[in-house]
Protein backbone atom coordinates (compact mmCIF):
# COMPACT_ATOMS: atom_id res chain seq x y z
CA UNK A 1 0.00 0.00 0.00
CA UNK A 2 1.14 3.58 -0.62
CA UNK A 3 1.51 6.14 2.03
CA UNK A 4 -1.90 7.74 1.62
CA UNK A 5 -3.68 4.53 1.76
CA UNK A 6 -1.61 3.49 4.93
CA UNK A 7 -3.09 7.05 6.57
CA UNK A 8 -5.66 5.89 9.40
CA UNK A 9 -8.28 8.25 10.76
CA UNK A 10 -7.26 10.99 13.34
CA UNK A 11 -9.62 10.01 16.31
CA UNK A 12 -13.19 11.50 15.86
CA UNK A 13 -12.48 11.07 12.16
CA UNK A 14 -14.03 8.55 9.74
CA UNK A 15 -12.25 8.06 6.36
CA UNK A 16 -12.97 9.69 3.06
CA UNK A 17 -12.00 10.59 -0.29
CA UNK A 18 -11.04 13.84 0.75
CA UNK A 19 -9.98 13.33 4.56
CA UNK A 20 -12.14 12.97 7.88
CA UNK A 21 -15.49 13.94 8.58
CA UNK A 22 -16.68 14.55 12.32
CA UNK A 23 -18.41 12.02 13.89
CA UNK A 24 -21.59 13.18 15.49
CA UNK A 25 -23.86 11.08 17.53
CA UNK A 26 -26.73 9.63 15.46
CA UNK A 27 -29.89 11.51 14.79
CA UNK A 28 -33.32 10.32 13.95
CA UNK A 29 -34.93 11.95 10.88
CA UNK A 30 -38.78 11.53 10.06
CA UNK A 31 -39.17 12.06 6.86
CA UNK A 32 -42.46 11.31 4.85
CA UNK A 33 -42.07 8.76 2.02
CA UNK A 34 -42.58 10.91 -1.13
CA UNK A 35 -38.45 11.93 -0.06
CA UNK A 36 -36.08 10.27 -2.26
CA UNK A 37 -33.55 7.80 -1.01
CA UNK A 38 -31.17 10.22 -1.60
CA UNK A 39 -32.38 12.82 0.14
CA UNK A 40 -32.62 10.35 3.22
CA UNK A 41 -28.96 9.68 2.95
CA UNK A 42 -27.66 13.25 2.57
CA UNK A 43 -29.79 13.70 5.75
CA UNK A 44 -27.93 11.33 7.60
CA UNK A 45 -24.34 11.97 6.29
CA UNK A 46 -22.18 13.75 8.89
CA UNK A 47 -21.82 17.49 8.89
CA UNK A 48 -17.76 18.27 7.98
CA UNK A 49 -16.43 19.76 10.77
CA UNK A 50 -15.71 23.25 8.82
CA UNK A 51 -19.80 23.76 8.56
CA UNK A 52 -20.44 23.40 12.47
CA UNK A 53 -22.37 26.28 13.77
CA UNK A 54 -21.28 28.17 16.69
CA UNK A 55 -23.43 30.67 19.00
CA UNK A 56 -22.95 33.91 17.60
CA UNK A 57 -24.94 37.24 17.13
CA UNK A 58 -23.81 38.92 14.24
CA UNK A 59 -24.36 42.73 13.97
CA UNK A 60 -25.53 44.93 10.73
CA UNK A 61 -25.08 48.77 10.38
CA UNK A 62 -28.37 48.67 11.22
CA UNK A 63 -27.37 47.83 14.73
CA UNK A 64 -26.08 51.26 14.99
CA UNK A 65 -30.06 52.37 14.52
CA UNK A 66 -31.09 50.81 17.52
CA UNK A 67 -31.78 47.38 15.51
CA UNK A 68 -30.64 43.64 16.59
CA UNK A 69 -28.51 42.18 13.76
CA UNK A 70 -28.63 37.98 14.63
CA UNK A 71 -27.47 35.02 12.64
CA UNK A 72 -30.06 33.55 10.64
CA UNK A 73 -29.29 29.81 11.09
CA UNK A 74 -29.82 28.35 14.62
CA UNK A 75 -26.54 26.25 15.78
CA UNK A 76 -26.21 22.60 17.03
CA UNK A 77 -23.80 22.93 19.98
CA UNK A 78 -25.66 24.85 22.38
CA UNK A 79 -25.10 27.28 25.25
CA UNK A 80 -27.05 29.83 27.43
CA UNK A 81 -24.11 31.69 28.66
CA UNK A 82 -22.91 32.39 25.32
CA UNK A 83 -26.19 33.89 24.07
CA UNK A 84 -26.89 35.94 26.96
CA UNK A 85 -23.24 37.26 26.44
CA UNK A 86 -24.02 38.08 22.64
CA UNK A 87 -27.62 39.63 24.06
CA UNK A 88 -25.43 42.18 26.50
CA UNK A 89 -22.61 42.60 23.58
CA UNK A 90 -25.68 44.05 21.23
CA UNK A 91 -27.48 45.58 24.45
CA UNK A 92 -24.11 47.93 24.81
CA UNK A 93 -24.20 48.52 20.99
CA UNK A 94 -28.22 49.45 20.69
CA UNK A 95 -28.91 51.06 24.35
CA UNK A 96 -25.55 51.62 25.53
CA UNK A 97 -27.56 53.61 28.26
CA UNK A 98 -29.53 50.62 29.47
CA UNK A 99 -26.00 48.04 29.39
CA UNK A 100 -24.73 50.61 31.75
CA UNK A 101 -27.47 50.36 34.45
CA UNK A 102 -26.88 46.36 35.01
CA UNK A 103 -23.97 46.88 36.77
CA UNK A 104 -25.31 50.10 38.60
CA UNK A 105 -28.07 48.42 41.03
CA UNK A 106 -29.95 45.67 41.35
CA UNK A 107 -31.61 43.49 38.10
CA UNK A 108 -34.38 41.39 38.36
CA UNK A 109 -35.02 38.42 37.39
CA UNK A 110 -38.33 36.71 36.57
CA UNK A 111 -38.27 33.15 37.87
CA UNK A 112 -41.25 30.59 37.33
CA UNK A 113 -39.13 27.49 38.28
CA UNK A 114 -39.42 25.93 34.88
CA UNK A 115 -36.14 25.14 33.06
CA UNK A 116 -36.62 28.46 31.22
CA UNK A 117 -36.11 30.66 34.23
CA UNK A 118 -33.82 28.95 36.36
CA UNK A 119 -31.59 28.48 33.38
CA UNK A 120 -31.58 32.41 32.89
CA UNK A 121 -30.93 32.60 37.07
CA UNK A 122 -27.73 30.31 36.77
CA UNK A 123 -26.51 31.82 33.49
CA UNK A 124 -27.12 35.35 35.10
CA UNK A 125 -24.92 34.39 38.18
CA UNK A 126 -22.05 33.07 36.12
CA UNK A 127 -22.13 36.40 33.79
CA UNK A 128 -22.37 37.97 37.01
CA UNK A 129 -18.75 36.81 38.43
CA UNK A 130 -16.55 37.19 34.64
CA UNK A 131 -18.97 39.48 32.63
CA UNK A 132 -20.62 42.24 34.96
CA UNK A 133 -18.37 42.12 38.37
CA UNK A 134 -20.38 44.37 40.82
CA UNK A 135 -23.49 43.86 39.54
CA UNK A 136 -26.75 41.99 41.73
CA UNK A 137 -28.86 39.79 40.17
CA UNK A 138 -32.35 39.15 42.47
CA UNK A 139 -34.69 36.66 41.33
CA UNK A 140 -38.43 37.38 41.40
CA UNK A 141 -40.98 34.24 42.07
CA UNK A 142 -44.17 34.52 41.40
CA UNK A 143 -46.83 32.29 43.16
CA UNK A 144 -49.68 32.47 40.79
CA UNK A 145 -51.86 30.46 43.26
CA UNK A 146 -53.84 28.76 40.30
CA UNK A 147 -52.69 25.10 41.30
CA UNK A 148 -52.47 22.96 44.35
CA UNK A 149 -48.86 22.82 45.77
CA UNK A 150 -47.78 26.40 44.05
CA UNK A 151 -46.47 27.80 47.64
CA UNK A 152 -44.12 24.95 47.34
CA UNK A 153 -43.23 25.48 43.94
CA UNK A 154 -42.93 28.71 44.35
CA UNK A 155 -40.60 28.23 48.02
CA UNK A 156 -38.39 25.47 45.55
CA UNK A 157 -37.68 27.67 43.00
CA UNK A 158 -36.35 30.13 45.30
CA UNK A 159 -34.10 27.71 47.33
CA UNK A 160 -32.75 26.99 44.19
CA UNK A 161 -31.79 30.37 43.23
CA UNK A 162 -30.33 31.51 46.57
CA UNK A 163 -28.17 27.88 45.62
CA UNK A 164 -26.39 29.28 43.14
CA UNK A 165 -25.52 32.80 44.84
CA UNK A 166 -28.73 34.77 43.67
CA UNK A 167 -31.23 36.05 46.61
CA UNK A 168 -34.99 35.32 45.81
CA UNK A 169 -38.07 36.51 46.74
CA UNK A 170 -41.56 34.92 46.51
CA UNK A 171 -43.96 37.29 45.00
CA UNK A 172 -47.94 35.89 45.88
CA UNK A 173 -50.77 37.00 43.64
CA UNK A 174 -54.50 36.57 43.43
CA UNK A 175 -55.22 36.41 39.52
CA UNK A 176 -59.11 37.27 38.38
CA UNK A 177 -60.71 34.80 37.90
CA UNK A 178 -58.90 32.26 40.23
CA UNK A 179 -57.68 28.74 38.90
CA UNK A 180 -60.17 28.76 35.93
CA UNK A 181 -58.43 32.38 34.64
CA UNK A 182 -57.32 32.49 31.27
CA UNK A 183 -54.04 32.87 29.54
CA UNK A 184 -54.23 36.86 29.49
CA UNK A 185 -54.84 37.73 32.77
CA UNK A 186 -52.07 35.26 34.25
CA UNK A 187 -49.95 36.69 32.43
CA UNK A 188 -50.86 40.35 33.35
CA UNK A 189 -50.94 39.63 36.95
CA UNK A 190 -47.77 38.19 36.96
CA UNK A 191 -45.86 40.92 34.57
CA UNK A 192 -47.26 43.91 37.33
CA UNK A 193 -46.46 42.30 40.01
CA UNK A 194 -43.03 41.91 38.70
CA UNK A 195 -43.06 45.02 37.68
CA UNK A 196 -43.75 46.75 40.75
CA UNK A 197 -41.23 45.12 42.45
CA UNK A 198 -38.71 46.34 39.92
CA UNK A 199 -39.39 49.25 40.57
CA UNK A 200 -37.30 51.26 38.05
CA UNK A 201 -34.77 48.75 37.98
CA UNK A 202 -34.72 46.24 35.08
CA UNK A 203 -36.15 43.50 34.68
CA UNK A 204 -34.99 40.57 32.62
CA UNK A 205 -37.56 37.44 31.72
CA UNK A 206 -36.56 34.00 30.11
CA UNK A 207 -38.62 34.17 27.01
CA UNK A 208 -36.84 31.86 24.07
CA UNK A 209 -36.45 31.57 20.64
CA UNK A 210 -39.25 28.41 21.16
CA UNK A 211 -41.51 31.11 22.97
CA UNK A 212 -40.84 33.43 19.64
CA UNK A 213 -41.68 30.83 17.07
CA UNK A 214 -44.95 29.87 18.92
CA UNK A 215 -45.84 33.56 18.96
CA UNK A 216 -45.01 34.58 15.35
CA UNK A 217 -47.49 30.87 14.89
CA UNK A 218 -50.28 32.37 16.78
CA UNK A 219 -49.87 35.89 15.36
CA UNK A 220 -50.23 34.40 11.53
CA UNK A 221 -53.35 32.22 12.73
CA UNK A 222 -55.00 36.30 14.02
CA UNK A 223 -54.20 37.94 10.87
CA UNK A 224 -51.62 40.36 12.69
CA UNK A 225 -49.89 43.00 11.28
CA UNK A 226 -45.84 43.22 10.88
CA UNK A 227 -46.17 44.47 14.69
CA UNK A 228 -46.88 41.44 15.82
CA UNK A 229 -45.82 39.34 13.83
CA UNK A 230 -42.06 40.65 14.33
CA UNK A 231 -42.03 38.30 17.78
CA UNK A 232 -40.17 38.95 21.01
CA UNK A 233 -37.51 42.08 21.07
CA UNK A 234 -34.40 41.11 22.77
CA UNK A 235 -35.30 44.40 25.20
CA UNK A 236 -38.81 46.51 25.36
CA UNK A 237 -38.52 49.50 26.67
CA UNK A 238 -41.12 53.02 27.09
CA UNK A 239 -40.83 53.77 23.44
CA UNK A 240 -41.20 49.96 21.92
CA UNK A 241 -44.40 48.71 23.98
CA UNK A 242 -45.61 45.69 22.56
CA UNK A 243 -47.17 42.92 24.23
CA UNK A 244 -45.49 39.78 24.30
CA UNK A 245 -48.06 37.59 22.49
CA UNK A 246 -49.08 40.71 20.00
CA UNK A 247 -52.04 41.39 20.85
CA UNK A 248 -51.75 45.10 21.42
CA UNK A 249 -50.60 47.59 19.34
CA UNK A 250 -47.60 49.35 19.55
CA UNK A 251 -47.50 52.20 21.97
CA UNK A 252 -49.98 50.97 24.64
CA UNK A 253 -47.78 49.79 27.69
CA UNK A 254 -46.43 46.49 28.69
CA UNK A 255 -47.80 45.74 31.77
CA UNK A 256 -44.21 45.29 33.41
CA UNK A 257 -43.36 48.46 32.13
CA UNK A 258 -46.31 50.20 32.99
CA UNK A 259 -46.32 48.50 36.95
CA UNK A 260 -43.12 50.29 37.50
CA UNK A 261 -40.02 48.09 35.78
CA UNK A 262 -37.56 50.68 34.14
CA UNK A 263 -37.27 47.83 31.01
CA UNK A 264 -37.90 44.58 30.36
CA UNK A 265 -34.80 42.71 28.87
CA UNK A 266 -34.88 38.99 27.30
CA UNK A 267 -30.95 37.71 27.36
CA UNK A 268 -32.01 33.68 26.22
CA UNK A 269 -33.79 34.73 22.87
CA UNK A 270 -31.64 33.29 20.82
CA UNK A 271 -31.81 29.64 23.28
CA UNK A 272 -34.50 27.31 22.73
CA UNK A 273 -36.39 25.25 25.34
CA UNK A 274 -33.61 22.34 24.47
CA UNK A 275 -30.76 24.84 25.19
CA UNK A 276 -32.27 25.95 28.41
CA UNK A 277 -32.99 22.23 29.91
CA UNK A 278 -29.51 21.01 28.99
CA UNK A 279 -28.51 24.15 30.73
CA UNK A 280 -30.24 22.64 33.97
CA UNK A 281 -29.24 19.54 34.14
CA UNK A 282 -25.38 20.16 33.57
CA UNK A 283 -25.93 22.65 36.61
CA UNK A 284 -27.87 19.71 38.79
CA UNK A 285 -31.37 21.89 39.01
CA UNK A 286 -34.45 20.41 39.10
CA UNK A 287 -36.85 22.31 37.33
CA UNK A 288 -40.67 22.34 37.57
CA UNK A 289 -42.90 21.54 34.52
CA UNK A 290 -46.07 23.60 34.92
CA UNK A 291 -49.11 20.94 33.49
CA UNK A 292 -50.75 24.66 32.25
CA UNK A 293 -48.10 24.19 29.28
CA UNK A 294 -49.47 20.91 27.91
CA UNK A 295 -52.83 21.42 28.97
CA UNK A 296 -55.02 21.48 25.54
CA UNK A 297 -57.20 24.12 27.02
CA UNK A 298 -54.52 26.73 26.47
CA UNK A 299 -54.05 27.64 22.45
CA UNK A 300 -50.23 28.59 22.82
CA UNK A 301 -50.00 24.24 24.31
CA UNK A 302 -51.53 23.15 21.73
CA UNK A 303 -49.66 24.89 19.15
CA UNK A 304 -46.17 24.25 21.20
CA UNK A 305 -47.24 20.16 21.77
CA UNK A 306 -49.33 19.31 18.64
CA UNK A 307 -48.76 21.83 15.95
CA UNK A 308 -45.01 22.86 15.38
CA UNK A 309 -44.24 18.74 15.80
CA UNK A 310 -46.94 18.52 13.48
CA UNK A 311 -45.27 21.27 11.01
CA UNK A 312 -41.93 19.99 11.35
CA UNK A 313 -43.31 16.32 10.52
CA UNK A 314 -44.84 17.71 7.38
CA UNK A 315 -42.00 20.54 6.51
CA UNK A 316 -38.93 18.88 7.50
CA UNK A 317 -37.09 19.88 10.70
CA UNK A 318 -36.28 23.35 10.98
CA UNK A 319 -39.74 25.19 11.11
CA UNK A 320 -39.32 27.11 14.29
CA UNK A 321 -35.65 28.82 13.55
CA UNK A 322 -37.77 29.37 10.38
CA UNK A 323 -40.24 31.36 12.09
CA UNK A 324 -37.98 33.51 14.20
CA UNK A 325 -35.58 33.94 11.26
CA UNK A 326 -39.18 35.50 9.66
CA UNK A 327 -39.57 37.44 12.73
CA UNK A 328 -36.55 39.07 12.70
CA UNK A 329 -36.65 40.23 9.12
CA UNK A 330 -40.43 41.25 10.00
CA UNK A 331 -38.61 43.55 12.86
CA UNK A 332 -36.23 45.15 10.29
CA UNK A 333 -39.23 46.49 8.12
CA UNK A 334 -41.81 47.38 10.92
CA UNK A 335 -38.85 49.65 12.56
CA UNK A 336 -38.56 51.38 9.77
CA UNK A 337 -42.09 51.94 9.09
CA UNK A 338 -42.78 52.54 13.06
CA UNK A 339 -39.77 55.21 12.87
CA UNK A 340 -41.23 56.62 9.84
CA UNK A 341 -44.72 57.48 11.48
CA UNK A 342 -43.46 58.58 14.45
CA UNK A 343 -41.79 61.15 12.03
CA UNK A 344 -45.14 61.94 10.86
CA UNK A 345 -46.89 62.06 13.80
CA UNK A 346 -44.48 64.84 15.03
CA UNK A 347 -45.15 67.18 11.74
CA UNK A 348 -48.77 66.41 11.58
CA UNK A 349 -48.88 67.09 15.52
CA UNK A 350 -47.13 70.30 15.23
CA UNK A 351 -48.60 71.42 12.23
CA UNK A 352 -51.81 71.53 14.27
CA UNK A 353 -50.49 72.99 16.61
CA UNK A 354 -49.39 76.59 14.76
CA UNK A 355 -53.27 76.02 13.50
CA UNK A 356 -54.93 76.01 16.77
CA UNK A 357 -55.82 72.28 16.65
CA UNK A 358 -53.59 71.08 19.33
CA UNK A 359 -55.61 70.97 22.98
CA UNK A 360 -52.28 72.48 25.07
CA UNK A 361 -54.27 72.12 28.31
CA UNK A 362 -54.30 68.62 29.16
CA UNK A 363 -54.14 67.27 32.53
CA UNK A 364 -50.79 66.09 33.50
CA UNK A 365 -52.65 62.47 34.92
CA UNK A 366 -52.85 62.44 31.10
CA UNK A 367 -49.13 63.27 30.08
CA UNK A 368 -47.70 60.32 32.01
CA UNK A 369 -49.84 58.03 29.10
CA UNK A 370 -48.04 59.59 26.14
CA UNK A 371 -44.68 58.22 26.94
CA UNK A 372 -42.28 60.30 24.79
CA UNK A 373 -45.19 61.33 22.11
CA UNK A 374 -44.53 65.08 21.57
CA UNK A 375 -47.28 67.18 22.38
CA UNK A 376 -50.25 64.47 22.58
CA UNK A 377 -53.41 66.00 21.80
CA UNK A 378 -57.55 64.69 21.77
CA UNK A 379 -57.49 65.71 18.11
CA UNK A 380 -55.70 64.91 14.51
CA UNK A 381 -56.73 66.59 11.15
CA UNK A 382 -57.94 64.49 8.60
CA UNK A 383 -56.95 66.14 5.37
CA UNK A 384 -53.01 65.57 6.06
CA UNK A 385 -53.17 62.06 7.11
CA UNK A 386 -55.02 61.54 3.80
CA UNK A 387 -52.16 62.02 2.21
CA UNK A 388 -50.01 59.55 3.52
CA UNK A 389 -49.80 56.07 2.37
CA UNK A 390 -51.98 53.32 4.14
CA UNK A 391 -49.80 51.75 6.33
CA UNK A 392 -48.08 55.45 7.52
CA UNK A 393 -51.76 56.56 8.11
CA UNK A 394 -52.77 53.56 10.17
CA UNK A 395 -49.60 53.64 12.42
CA UNK A 396 -49.68 57.11 12.74
CA UNK A 397 -53.31 56.87 14.12
CA UNK A 398 -52.29 54.05 16.77
CA UNK A 399 -49.51 56.95 17.48
CA UNK A 400 -52.47 59.27 18.13
CA UNK A 401 -54.37 56.66 20.19
CA UNK A 402 -51.57 54.99 22.45
CA UNK A 403 -51.44 54.89 25.96
CA UNK A 404 -55.26 57.19 25.19
CA UNK A 405 -57.52 54.03 24.92
CA UNK A 406 -57.23 50.08 25.52
CA UNK A 407 -55.68 47.46 23.12
CA UNK A 408 -57.14 48.18 19.22
CA UNK A 409 -57.78 45.76 16.87
CA UNK A 410 -57.79 45.31 13.05
CA UNK A 411 -61.67 46.08 12.83
CA UNK A 412 -61.00 49.34 15.24
CA UNK A 413 -58.07 50.62 13.21
CA UNK A 414 -60.20 49.86 10.01
CA UNK A 415 -63.27 52.06 10.77
CA UNK A 416 -61.19 54.94 12.24
CA UNK A 417 -59.17 55.20 8.96
CA UNK A 418 -62.29 54.89 6.65
CA UNK A 419 -63.31 58.34 8.70
CA UNK A 420 -60.34 59.66 6.83
CA UNK A 421 -60.32 57.75 3.52
CA UNK A 422 -64.10 57.03 2.90
CA UNK A 423 -66.02 59.93 4.87
CA UNK A 424 -69.59 60.04 3.94
CA UNK A 425 -70.72 61.49 7.25
CA UNK A 426 -70.78 57.84 9.17
CA UNK A 427 -70.87 58.09 13.09
CA UNK A 428 -67.84 57.63 15.22
CA UNK A 429 -66.42 54.57 15.91
CA UNK A 430 -66.72 53.14 19.60
CA UNK A 431 -62.87 51.77 21.13
CA UNK A 432 -62.12 50.23 24.47
CA UNK A 433 -61.45 52.46 27.54
CA UNK A 434 -57.68 52.73 28.81
CA UNK A 435 -57.26 50.10 31.29
CA UNK A 436 -55.90 51.64 35.07
CA UNK A 437 -54.78 47.54 36.10
CA UNK A 438 -55.70 45.20 33.54
CA UNK A 439 -58.61 43.95 34.90
CA UNK A 440 -61.05 47.21 35.03
CA UNK A 441 -62.35 48.44 32.27
CA UNK A 442 -62.45 52.45 33.77
CA UNK A 443 -61.46 55.73 32.60
CA UNK A 444 -60.58 57.47 36.06
CA UNK A 445 -59.74 60.64 34.54
CA UNK A 446 -56.80 58.85 32.20
CA UNK A 447 -58.71 59.02 29.35
CA UNK A 448 -58.33 61.35 27.11
CA UNK A 449 -59.88 64.38 26.47
CA UNK A 450 -59.60 65.23 29.91
CA UNK A 451 -63.67 66.49 29.73
CA UNK A 452 -65.10 62.69 29.75
CA UNK A 453 -66.26 61.68 33.00
CA UNK A 454 -64.92 58.60 34.48
CA UNK A 455 -66.53 55.58 32.86
CA UNK A 456 -69.72 54.43 34.83
CA UNK A 457 -69.83 51.00 34.89
CA UNK A 458 -73.26 49.09 35.34
CA UNK A 459 -73.59 45.93 38.01
CA UNK A 460 -73.09 43.44 34.73
CA UNK A 461 -69.69 45.32 33.94
CA UNK A 462 -70.67 47.49 30.90
CA UNK A 463 -69.92 50.70 30.35
CA UNK A 464 -72.66 53.41 30.44
CA UNK A 465 -70.01 56.02 29.06
CA UNK A 466 -68.66 54.96 25.60
CA UNK A 467 -65.19 56.26 24.46
CA UNK A 468 -65.39 57.15 21.05
CA UNK A 469 -62.99 58.22 18.13
CA UNK A 470 -65.43 60.54 15.65
CA UNK A 471 -64.47 63.35 12.70
CA UNK A 472 -66.01 66.76 13.68
CA UNK A 473 -64.89 69.61 11.73
CA UNK A 474 -62.55 68.02 9.55
CA UNK A 475 -60.57 66.47 12.56
CA UNK A 476 -60.86 63.19 14.29
CA UNK A 477 -61.59 63.36 17.93
CA UNK A 478 -61.70 61.15 21.44
CA UNK A 479 -64.99 62.01 22.89
CA UNK A 480 -67.45 60.23 25.58
CA UNK A 481 -70.69 59.74 24.91
CA UNK A 482 -73.54 58.65 26.94
CA UNK A 483 -74.38 55.18 26.08
CA UNK A 484 -78.49 54.54 24.94
CA UNK A 485 -77.85 50.81 24.47
CA UNK A 486 -78.93 48.35 27.47
CA UNK A 487 -75.80 46.92 28.87
CA UNK A 488 -77.20 43.10 27.65
CA UNK A 489 -77.39 44.50 23.61
CA UNK A 490 -73.81 45.41 24.13
CA UNK A 491 -70.44 43.54 23.51
CA UNK A 492 -67.63 43.81 26.01
CA UNK A 493 -65.63 46.45 24.30
CA UNK A 494 -68.55 47.22 21.57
Amino acid sequence: MGARENRQPRRGQCPGRHGGHQVRPPVEFRFPVQYSRRRRRRARSPRPAGRRRVSALVFSAAATQGDWGQALGRRNTVSTAADFRAWLAGLRTTHPEHAAQLAEGPVYLGVSGGADSLALAYTAAGIAKKDLPGASFRALVVDHQLQEGSAEVAATAAQNCEEIGIPAQVLTIDVPGGPGADEAAAREARYRALGAAAAGRPLLVAHTASDDAEGVLLGLARGSGTGALAGLRPITTATHQRSDNGEQQAGNEHPAIAAGAGWLGRPLLDSTREDTEATCHRAGLSFWSDPHNASPRFRRSRVRQELLPLLEEILGPGVADSLTRTARLLREDSDYLEAAAHAEYTRLIAEAGSHGHAEGHEQADNREHAGDRPHATAELACAPLAELSDALRRRVIRHWLAGKTGPLTYSHLSRIDALVTDWAGQGGVSVPWHTMNGYEALGRGHAHPPSPPPAEVSPTGQHRTRLVVARRGGVLRLVAEESHKHPKDRRAHD
